[in-house]
């Protein structure tokens, strides 16, 4: 044969050895190898290859059976095995660890033999394993003989390991179609960081080769390997090709929070939230803010570098402009983040507390600043307002609140009037005088006058305040809206003020209760106190000494709501019961947590509910008294967010006495069914709502004992218009599942006849709406199989 041919052969011969090696304990591999060494001779010719191929398996018999036959002369690499050669041993593994850490030729031929066999998908778990735990044991060996108490002789000796190993790294690295490989380099780079004394330079480098390889496969146990990576590097920002790839990592938050649960991991993570700011403030890419919410609030950090990192939100604030964030949303999602992070009540809210004193901060009228400015942008670009010569203004004018305050006052008779009621739709007017609003009560710790010149403005008649509703319609829908916190405890207290300085003798203002408990589930406990300080000022007005006969006037009572729609109101000693044995003696557990408004009216109000002091239990009339007039407030509240706050209270009531909250929220829900989906997104948006909570809210109105709801339930099911409703139809079906265990018998066994009767035409007509997904359909259709079973039993 001639030199070619026998080249070609060698590069076949060892192509198979690569595939059989991962089948060597099997029979028919070992008889296959046994026709090439016949028939080739390739234990002669072939030694290296064929030593490397059972070196991972050097414990077995087969290794010592090969070792009987080599010839003489063994490759250089392998002449270590001479003593076991003449014994007919197994070599131990830590001979072959020694043989790596003192002879580099052995460490590379098994490297190159590893990563061929990869380059072309013929690794086996085997030889890969064995691979990484040799090299990561001879990395450390090989760091420890390198150690030297001299810096440049250490410097250099380790410059020369990373010259031999770093293309291996490199290249072992970046082969995705073998995360296995990757998986083991991880390990081997891990000590070789960890052990050896290289420079930032170095540690970036790696870090980038790892993320620029990584796949779906090897990302977490990259992550980890990065963090190793970043603990033994100098306290720094992540460069931004590491932060780009971190960022595609699904749920990185949350998978960045539990390996720092298990190591740490706070060099890697304060490195990237300080990266993620300043791609917040050079691009406007806000998709780091919940990477970063994640990581202050999941215990990773150290203490300054919580500080470190919540500073420079507070930095990115004031640096964020109209020419990074032309739309404004940036800065909105900034916003809520700096008031999520100061409420938090982790372990990291005191440090995050600590560093608001200390800089003597003010996060809520920060989150103030940034409404206000991302709402006079979008002013600015409303269609009316477009340039057709394709400009825009990339900044909003600023406004002279005292001179608009007083163009207000001046035009008040040509000026159109603001709603006197709470209607669905309030108007430019409305628009008008928010947009000023807010922009006084962020100017309003500066200039505190502002404030009440513009509750003075005769189109808001404050000095009817007591009498007329639109005063107070106007601050009710500030403070039930999606506005900034200042924005909303400043409608409160100026409500507050203005019953305070009108004229109230003999006014019940029951009707503004049912406002005050959805300021009491506010997520802000600056804005409870002032709905607390509201609810104390009405009782203050409350007449104390009713005329027998007489009914006090009532605030609210015909002009509240649009078309002059009525509400239940209770009597002037239900508003009294309500508001001394209820309300008023737990308004500091009220503003000190957000659920409790819903817990303490469900021990007063629930049939259900165990009472603890039956000498301050209400009476039964007085229980459904309270729970009809806020339900029909409810009912007859435009306000889309009124509605899911009254029903996030009442739905925690199953009923008073024999009145089921079924029978007083229907109307609610069937007002809600009958939206067609644009409606109900349009009003979902406006006041930024979530669609899905709402459906479930309104479904969850229905109690298993109610007839009639429960025939709404099946009519929303049933109905073909639902179809385009998806989310109300699963909540629906959701809503029967979980009321099945608790319902009447009869009720069941209708509910499983009627079901049978449509689920099939469901499960057909509805395939691209996908209101039931394969597992809950099998889920549903057993659970209708032991209804049906349960009715012979």
């Amino acid at each position: 044969m001639t030199a070619g041919e026998n080249a070609e052969l060698d590069a076949k011969i060892e192509a198979f050895l690569r595939l059989a090696g991962s089948r060597l304990r099997l029979m028919p591999a070992v008889k296959a190898i046994e026709w090439l060494i016949r028939r080739f001779q390739i234990h002669e010719d072939n030694t290296k290859a064929l030593l490397t191929t059972f070196l991972p398996y050097h414990s077995i018999p087969a290794f010592v059976t090969l070792l009987s036959i080599l010839p003489a002369k063994i490759p250089a690499e392998y002449r270590f095995l001479h003593p076991y050669i003449r014994s007919l041993t197994s070599p131990p593994r830590s001979v072959l660890v020694h043989e790596a850490i003192q002879k580099s030729d052995f460490l590379s031929t098994l490297s190159e033999y590893t990563l061929e066999a990869c380059r072309h998908q013929q690794q086996y778990p085997t030889l890969v394993s064995f691979w990484g735990g040799l090299m990561t044991e001879a990395v450390n060996g090989l760091l420890e003989n390198a150690r030297s108490g001299r810096h440049a002789v250490q410097k250099d000796n380790d410059q020369a390991l990373l010259q031999r190993l770093g293309p291996v790294f490199g290249e072992a690295l970046l082969m995705k179609k073998v995360p296995s490989m990757q998986i083991a380099t991880y390990m081997a780079i891990s000590v070789f960081a960890a052990k050896g004394h290289f420079d930032d330079g170095v540690l970036s480098a790696f870090m980038e080769q790892i993320v620029h390889g990584w796949s779906h496969e090897t990302a977490r146990p990259g992550l980890v390997c990065l963090s190793i990576l970043a603990q033994h590097r100098s306290a720094k920002q992540m460069s931004g090709k590491v932060t780009k790839a971190l960022m595609k990592v699904p749920d990185l938050g949350a998978v960045l929070v539990d390996i720092g649960r298990q190591q740490r991991a706070d060099k890697l993570t304060n490195g990237l939230c300080i990266a993620l700011v300043e791609r917040l403030c050079k691009k406007g890419d806000d998709r780091g803010l919940p990477v970063i919410r994640a990581v202050l609030t999941g215990q990773v950090l150290q203490e300054k570098q919580i500080a470190v990192v919540f500073k420079s939100l507070v930095l990115a604030a004031h640096r964020l402009n109209d020419e990074i964030d032309p739309e404004g949303q940036v800065r909105k999602e900034l916003g809520s983040t700096l008031i999520d992070l100061s409420r938090h009540t982790g372990d990291s809210s005191d440090i995050i507390q600590s560093v608001i004193q200390e800089g003597d901060l003010d996060v809520e009228a920060l989150e103030m600043k940034l409404d206000v400015s991302i709402r006079q942008q979008k002013v600015l670009q409303a269609p009316e307002d477009v340039d057709m010569t394709g400009t825009r203004p990339t900044k909003a004018p600023k406004l002279d609140l005292h001179a608009a305050l007083e163009c207000h006052a001046a035009t008040q008779e040509a000026a159109p009037p603001l709603p006197s009621c709470l209607s669905a739709s309030p108007g430019d007017v409305y628009d008008e005088f928010s947009q000023l609003f807010l922009q006084i009560v962020a100017q309003s710790t500066e200039e505190p006058a502002l404030l009440t010149t513009f509750t003075q403005l005769p189109t808001l008649h404050r000095q009817e305040a007591a009498t007329d509703c639109t005063y107070a319609a106007f601050f009710i829908r500030i403070w039930c809206g999606p506005y900034p916190t200042l924005a909303r405890a400043a409608a409160l207290d100026a409500v507050k003020q203005g019953f305070q300085a009108g004229n109230a003798a003999d006014t019940d203002f029951q009707a503004i209760i049912p406002f005050c408990l959805v300021a009491l589930l506010d997520s802000s406990r600056k804005v409870r106190r002032a709905a607390a300080d509201l609810l104390i000022q009405v009782k203050a007005m409350s007449p104390t000494t009713p005329v027998k006969g007489k009914k006090p006037q009532a605030w609210g009572g015909n002009g509240l709501y649009p078309d002059g729609i009525k509400t239940q109101a209770m009597e002037p000693e239900v508003v009294s019961k309500l508001l001394d044995d209820v309300l008023l003696p737990s308004l500091e557990e009220c503003i000190m947590h957000e659920d409790f408004i819903s817990t303490l009216l469900h021990a007063s109000l629930d049939s259900s509910a165990k009472k603890t002091d039956d000498k301050k239990a209400l009476s039964q009339s007085t229980r459904q008294s309270i729970f009809a007039s806020l339900a029909s407030h409810l009912v007859a509240s435009p306000l889309l967010r009124v509605k899911s706050s009254l029903l996030a209270l009442l739905n925690q009531i199953k009923g008073v006495s024999s009145v089921s909250r079924t029978k007083v929220l229907l109307p609610a829900f069937r007002w809600w069914a009958a939206l067609t989906a644009e409606e109900a997104t349009v009003l979902c948006q406006n006041e930024q709502v979530d669609p899905f909570a709402l459906h479930q809210r309104f479904a969850e109105t229905v109690v298993a004992n109610d007839q009639s709801g429960l025939e709404f339930l099946l009519s929303i099911i049933q109905d073909p218009a639902s179809e385009r409703r998806p989310e109300l139809v699963r909540s629906s079906f959701a809503c029967l599942r979980a009321m099945y265990a608790f319902m009447k018998w009869d009720s069941k066994s209708d509910l499983s006849r009627t079901k049978l009767t449509f689920i099939p035409a469901v499960v057909h007509s509805d395939e691209q709406l996908l209101v039931l997904r394969p597992t809950k359909a099998a889920d549903r259709l057993k659970n209708f199989e032991a209804i049906q079973t349960s009715r012979f039993m």
